[in-house]
């Protein structure tokens, strides 16, 4: 008996490979006078329509309308965490100015933070991950003067933690932030939906898959022992949940 392989249209297999991107969402505000900070996984408002033909974009919300029920607009935001730089997870930082057709930051009171190391892998990609690195998504952040490197000597704020991971992308940022009587752990890439909390289940889009497994299960340990809540940026159905130890695992 033979194999071959099944032939599929252009339209199948477009429709076979779309990624679904959720809506925005704002997570947390420390000082609701003077600080209000977002994380942005949202897809870029300056892209043709055929570019988003590929995503299927969750629910119908935008970022102004999810600010707008939390009883914020977009010149309250004063800080802007990026966790990386591909397209889905930083397009909402920037806009057209619909007078000049220049693209300029979206929050034109906020700081927008990067690593550093990954914004030099940004700019300068590789073959596997350009075409997720879209420049006019990431440019105009330093031309505006607005881009400041996170630094562990100087701290957004001193509640604002972050995890600093390499198997999806390098030196992706996980927010850990305080809420209540624990901390939320703001996963990004690193475990998109509940359906990759398993720890061999990595995304097809991680440069490093090896050492997603070994960041998976040091990140997931600590979440255990610390109670953390895990979020997920990818998953349509499940927004967080807590882990516990059970006796086959």
């Amino acid at each position: 008996m033979e194999l071959f392989p099944k032939v599929f249209g252009a339209k199948q297999i477009l429709q076979m490979i779309k990624i679904y991107v959720p809506g925005p969402c704002v997570v947390y505000c420390l000082n609701r006078v003077k600080n209000a900070y977002l994380l942005i996984p949202e897809l870029a408002t300056n892209r043709m329509h055929v570019f988003f033909s590929f995503y299927h974009l969750h629910g119908s919300d935008s970022l102004k309308d999810s600010l707008a029920r939390y009883g914020f607009v977009e010149d309250d935001i004063t800080d802007v965490v990026l966790t990386h730089l591909h397209f889905d997870h930083c397009g909402g930082s920037i806009v057209r100015n619909p007078q000049s057709g220049k693209l300029i930051p979206r929050f034109k009171n906020a700081t927008y933070h990067c690593h550093k190391k990954h914004w030099d892998w940004a700019i300068n990609p590789n073959p596997r991950e350009k075409a997720s690195f879209l420049k006019d998504n990431i440019i105009p952040l330093q031309e505006s003067g607005q881009l400041q490197f996170l630094d562990t000597n100087n701290p957004i704020h001193p509640e604002f933690e972050w995890l600093e991971v390499y198997g999806h992308t390098e030196a992706m940022v996980l927010p850990l932030i305080p809420f209540k009587n624990t901390k939320l752990l703001y996963l990004a890439d690193l475990i998109p939906s509940i359906g990759h909390l398993p720890i061999p289940y990595v995304m097809g889009y991680d440069v490093r898959p090896l050492q997603t497994l070994s960041e998976k299960n040091d990140i997931l340990n600590s979440a255990l022992q610390n109670q953390w809540i895990l979020f997920f940026e990818h998953d349509p159905s499940n927004e967080c949940c807590l882990l516990e130890q059970n006796d086959n695992q």
